[in-house]
């Protein structure tokens, strides 16, 4: 079988499921993973950051514009650049750049399918692209088109002011809609009756492999423990600075590692006076878990609104496969951790539960629950419930062909 999966992630984001997902399709399958297409503004902005850097010279054809990751996996960097719609007012005018903007990709998608031999039928996963995403079903012509929800689009300004017309009609359209929790399923699922969840997924066979092989990063060394630590986007929207600055100062004993790319309200935060608060910057995917090992505790201080309460950090999933206790504000996708994580509702009390998790960090029968409760999280169960839904609309095809085969024979006359 050969999957094409657009997405509104690079594969070099530092902290995308879509990535392990991936990787775990390409064990039996082709896999044909499209990086998102540089907008116009990221090409006037180009060097302004690595990844905006690397999409201006694949345009200009001075980098590759494939990579492969094994023998059934092909990134494609599309080399055009597209003009960003979202803030259009205009439905007209919006549509009518957006049906380029999709135009314009299939073909690069349909050039790439051919270059890497990917013949026949195929699946489209859209990755929550709500805008590229939308025309690839008439465009591409896959045997089912699925659109993964990952994330609640519509709670961001950038994305509702055409979304909330657009995201219902796609999930409308598409064969099936999969989520990586119920809650973000149960809120579509009156535009498509075939939406499942099939869970996040942690890639926790790397690290099975890895688990000898932990070194602490070269940027932590000399910070003393115990080190509470956070993985994830440091930016208002997502995570409470304020949160993050009660522990600090409440834990002076302490060392508070933040590792993530700081929006403006971070990077002017008082945590900056914290004597105890270390800032790491944004890191690779594969450097999480050396990161994540070399905490003692991981913290989630989510800002919970619309975006976050509908899904968890995949950070959580690694640390509990190693292990390491958790605190995180409490969310619904969360409360099946219950019994495995402190889930709190205010700041005060979130302080609070860092403080007994500081408890546990050498509690082996805790740190083995922990572990054993990750090996239901493996993205392989992802996986699983993924080719589950393809069964499923398999059988629906067939039949439903059977169904109009019969008729077509019950009126055929004699």
């Amino acid at each position: 079988m050969n999957i094409v999966i657009t997405t509104l992630n690079s594969w070099d984001y530092p902290d995308a499921n879509i990535k392990i997902l991936a990787e775990q399709f390409s064990a039996r399958h082709n896999v044909l993973f499209v990086n998102t297409p540089l907008d116009v503004f990221g090409m006037v902005q180009g060097f302004k950051s690595v990844d905006s850097c690397d999409r201006v010279k694949n345009i200009r054809k001075t980098t590759p514009i494939f990579r492969q990751i094994n023998n059934r996996m092909w990134i494609f960097t599309p080399p055009v650049a597209i003009s960003a719609p979202g803030n259009i007012y205009s439905e007209i005018l919006f549509d009518l750049i957006n049906r380029k903007n999709n135009r314009r990709l299939a073909r690069e998608i349909k050039w790439a399918m051919n270059q890497v031999n990917m013949k026949g039928e195929f699946i489209h996963l859209n990755d929550n692209d709500i805008f590229s995403g939308f025309y690839m079903k008439e465009l591409l012509c896959p045997k089912f088109s699925i659109y993964y929800r990952r994330d609640n689009l519509l709670s961001i300004p950038y994305w509702s002011r055409n979304g909330v017309r657009l995201e219902p009609q796609l999930i409308k359209k598409s064969d099936a809609v999969v989520t990586c929790s119920e809650t973000l399923a149960a809120s579509v699922r009156p535009y498509n009756y075939r939406t499942f969840n099939i869970g996040q997924g942690a890639d926790l066979e790397s690290i099975k492999m890895q688990n000898n092989q932990f070194v602490i990063p070269r940027d932590m060394n000399g910070i003393r423990g115990p080190i509470i630590g956070f993985i994830g986007n440091l930016a208002a929207l997502y995570t409470s600075a304020n949160t993050i600055h009660r522990v600090a100062r409440e834990h002076p004993r302490c060392s508070v590692v933040l590792v993530g790319q700081e929006d403006r309200a971070f990077a002017s935060h008082t945590l900056h006076l914290l004597p105890n608060v270390f800032f790491l910057g944004s890191k690779r995917y594969v450097d999480m878990m050396q990161y994540i090992h070399s905490f003692d505790l991981l913290i989630n201080p989510l800002n919970v609104n619309e975006l976050t309460e509908s899904n968890y950090a995949s950070s959580i999933d690694l640390a509990l496969a190693l292990g390491k206790p958790v605190v995180s504000m409490q969310t619904d996708p969360l409360g099946v951790f219950s019994q495995h994580i402190h889930l709190v509702n205010s700041e005060s009390d979130f302080s609070n539960a860092v403080t007994l998790a500081l408890k546990e960090v050498s509690d082996v029968a805790k740190i083995e629950q922990r572990k054993l409760f990750a090996e239901s999280l493996s993205i392989r169960f992802c996986a699983d419930r993924f080719y589950a839904v393809l069964d499923y609309l398999e059988k629906q095809r067939a039949e439903k062909g059977a169904a109009t085969t019969f008729g077509s024979l019950s009126t055929a006359p004699s």
